[in-house]
């Protein structure tokens, strides 16, 4: 899906803007804060709100108006989706000198007309967050003459404010809202109050209870994480409460819209899931995919670097952004501030291969690759949609293991996935709620790197896994502890690897995958921590060069190997090249797809590229009870044409000819005859 952010406030006096939407339009635009109430400063005197004078409740109502009439014509130039910007973790003013929203607050009757409820008891000073650190708020500067304070969604006033805020957003015709930064880091008092009902809803073991006492205080913004089983249990119960927060106010603001549009959205900005140290502060401020799931299915991950490679022939992407999103059924956005026309064309590359969800380009630059891939995506829907991933291994990636602080996990964990696309072995991001019996049967291989925080029911489906054939890879200290902090006895923590113990053969447990995955894997991870382009991209170098000798194949893939009896992967060495597999199978007629995608630019955005484009020859397994009929290969630069296909043992073996950026192979399969008995 293409998706295109335009934030400027003036889209709608500008004659061009309109012209440029129809000559290729988004499947997704995102605007600024063009809506009839500013969510971060009230009824300002223009969409920026860096005039934050008011204006009467009349100019509301033509602003909502003019707003609809722009709306309809961008769905009619071929916009699917038109969303706008709102933010519930900042206010806009100055409360001494009552400006901005404090003006707003003042007069704020003057504005009921419009279905903001009555005036809130409470001054907007009392709605702040208390502590929070992330973004602190902002002095005031030359252009921009007021100050921006950090309010709290559990509040009852800011909450109501934002519904109705969306309701008119809802009311112009716009197809949903982008929810930036939602952060929750507060300790004022409407949320200790509701922490206490919190923990005594969610928290009724009695191990929890004797942790807890009588004592239902939060725990700290940012953590000493000192081993203490009751400050970790309360600091990880913290980062849940504030998670569901963030989730409960998705919920409010979406229903206050579906009253007008029951397909209304709210993407919500996770921010960059890619990097450990930025993943924990995220996850520790209110950020967690899965919790927000019954509130949201479509989210954000804006990453810091575009796709690319490091040096010239490593690929670094964000592929792993959609395959978490598909297992979990989440619509991911990704963003990674592509500019070049190399990087906007990898980035679609990338989400044709993610198996549904949208690729940003941060301006309407460059109409003709949009409208080339939005083209290719709409007229192949058919290899496109309702595809599962095919995957022999289960990567257990869980993000609630942060809640935690367990950042060896993430890191492990990431630099496992890296890995495992470096040697094309088709694998499943899965989180914890993934490890059911019935779900792990469809996996080979699982690896656990560094779970420290597992249920008991979670430990015995990875039990029943191995003792039914599945092949377990462990790393660390896995099961050290329930959620709610009880630690297992040593005994008792080797639950998993005694039961695959009994099938010698199907378990390795390690230290620490470090001992499996390449120092590139590992050092790669740690640099996307580094957020100037220009180190980023010095680092990158210098990984490549640290590690230009490194032993091949990979110890992974050979351990790997080893658990599986055979070899994963679907392709040879093939650097610079990232391959993922999907399958459709019906009653009769089936298909399975690879999608190739060439990184042949640099994460600096030069092109550059060690390997020429060659043919890529992939052995691609075939489901059990089918045959390969055909093989076609096409592309958003090429027509679609048939190549040779060979079945060889389990294997539909094909030769993908050269490419540029993206080729996607389609191997149609119909289903073998009973034998006669």
């Amino acid at each position: 899906m293409t998706y295109v952010t335009a934030v400027s406030a003036n889209v709608m006096d500008d004659p061009g803007f309109l012209q440029s939407v129809r000559e290729a339009p988004p499947s997704v635009l995102h605007l600024g804060h063009v809506l009839p109430l500013n969510s971060v400063f009230g009824p300002t005197a223009d969409y920026s709100g860096f005039k934050p004078e008011l204006v009467p409740v009349e100019t509301i109502r033509q602003r909502r108006n003019r707003i609809r009439t722009f709306i309809h014509e961008l769905h009619a130039a071929g916009v699917q989706r038109v969303v706008c910007y709102i933010n519930p973790a900042i206010i806009g003013g100055d409360h001494t000198s009552r400006q901005g929203f404090w003006s707003f607050y003042d007069h704020w009757d003057d504005y009921a007309s419009l279905g903001i409820g009555g005036k809130p008891s409470r001054d907007p000073i009392r709605w702040m967050q208390r502590e929070r650190q992330s973004f602190g708020a902002w002095a005031p500067e030359p252009n921009y003459p007021l100050w921006l304070y950090r309010p709290c969604v559990n509040e009852p006033a800011w909450s109501r404010y934002h519904e109705a805020v969306v309701r008119l957003v809802a009311e112009c015709g716009y197809d949903g809202v982008f929810v930036d930064d939602c952060i929750v880091e507060c300790h004022h008092d409407e949320c200790a109050r509701r922490f206490a009902e919190f923990l005594k809803r969610r928290y009724r073991g009695k191990h929890a209870e004797a942790l807890l006492g009588d004592d239902h205080s939060m725990g700290a913004i940012q953590p000493l994480w000192q081993g203490d089983a009751q400050g970790t249990f309360r600091d990880a119960a913290t980062h849940l409460f504030w998670q569901e927060s963030m989730r409960n106010y998705l919920d409010r603001i979406q229903a206050a819209a579906h009253a007008h549009n029951l397909e209304f959205i709210a993407v919500a900005n996770w921010g960059a899931i890619s990097r450990v140290r930025g993943a924990a502060g995220r996850a520790q401020s209110g950020k967690d995919i899965e919790v927000w799931k019954p509130a949201t299915q479509w989210v954000m991950f804006e990453e810091a670097h575009p796709s690319g490679l490091f040096g010239a022939d490593v690929p670094f992407g964000y592929s792993l952004q959609y395959n978490q999103s598909l297992m979990l059924g989440i619509r991911p956005v990704v963003h990674g501030y592509a500019a070049t026309p190399q990087q906007i064309d990898l980035g679609f590359a990338e989400c044709a291969a993610g198996g549904g969800g949208a690729f940003v380009q941060p301006d309407m630059q460059h109409p003709e690759i949009r409208r080339k891939w939005r083209n290719f995506f709409e007229a192949n829907g058919d290899v496109l949609e309702r595809f599962s991933l095919v995957a022999p291994v289960g990567l257990v990636l869980a993000y609630d293991e942060l809640r935690y602080n367990n950042k060896e996990h993430l890191r492990q964990a990431l630099a496992t996935a890296q890995e495992l696309y470096s040697a094309h072995i088709p694998f499943a991001a899965l989180s914890k709620s993934h490890l059911v019996a019935s779900a792990l049967r469809a996996y080979r291989v699982l690896i656990v790197p560094n779970v420290k925080y597992m249920e008991e029911h979670h430990i015995g489906a990875i039990t029943e896994f191995v003792k039914n054939g599945g092949k377990l890879l462990t790393a660390g200290d896995c099961a050290m502890f329930d959620y709610s902090v009880n630690e297992r006895d040593a005994k008792h923590r080797r639950i998993l690897h005694d039961a695959a113990a009994q099938n010698a053969s199907g378990t390795l447990h390690v230290s620490s995958l470090e001992e499996l995955v390449s120092r590139q894997a590992l050092d790669s991870i740690a640099a996307l921590d580094i957020l100037d382009p220009g180190e980023f991209a010095k680092r990158a170098g210098e990984i490549v060069a640290e590690t230009k000798n490194a032993r091949e194949p990979a110890p992974l893939q050979t351990a790997l190997t080893k658990l599986a009896g055979e070899d994963l992967s679907v392709t040879a060495s093939a650097p610079g090249i990232r391959t993922v597999v999907y399958e459709r199978l019906g009653r009769k007629q089936g298909a399975l797809t690879v999608h190739a995608v060439r990184y042949a630019v640099s994460v600096t955005g030069e092109s550059v590229s060690a390997h020429s484009p060659a043919p890529l020859r992939v052995a691609v397994p075939v489901p059990p009870g089918w045959k390969p009929q055909s093989a076609s290969v096409r592309s958003p630069d090429n027509p679609e044409i048939a190549i040779a296909i060979a079945f060889k043992g389990k294997a539909a073996h094909c030769t993908i000819p050269p490419f540029d950026v993206y080729s996607l192979l389609v191997v149609r399969l119909s289903r073998r005859e009973s034998s006669p008995q």
